[in-house]
């Protein structure tokens, strides 16, 4: 599924979301994007799974969700802040 988010117009193979919540109820959401490459050391430190086991995770899901990404959508006022690490 291609990422939601696009740099200079380039939609991505994946995309990450890691959502914090603080104890104040704000919300923070971190987007990684990826390119086909190298298997990324730091993934594969957390957890592997097998497509078997991918496909179990998405079976639940509504057909819908499997291709959940749209068009770039205009910022309508909205900032956007992007970090180089």
């Amino acid at each position: 599924m291609p990422s939601e988010h696009t740099i200079n117009g380039q939609r991505f193979p994946v995309e990450l979301h890691m959502v914090h919540y603080s104890d104040d109820g704000n919300i923070t959401v971190i987007a990684v994007l990826y390119r086909h490459g190298k298997p990324d050391s730091f993934l594969f430190q957390i957890r592997e799974m097998t497509k078997e086991q991918a496909a179990a995770l998405m079976a639940p899901l509504h057909g819908s969700y499997r291709h959940n990404w749209r068009p770039t959508q205009l910022l309508n006022g909205l900032t956007v802040q992007l970090y180089h690490v």
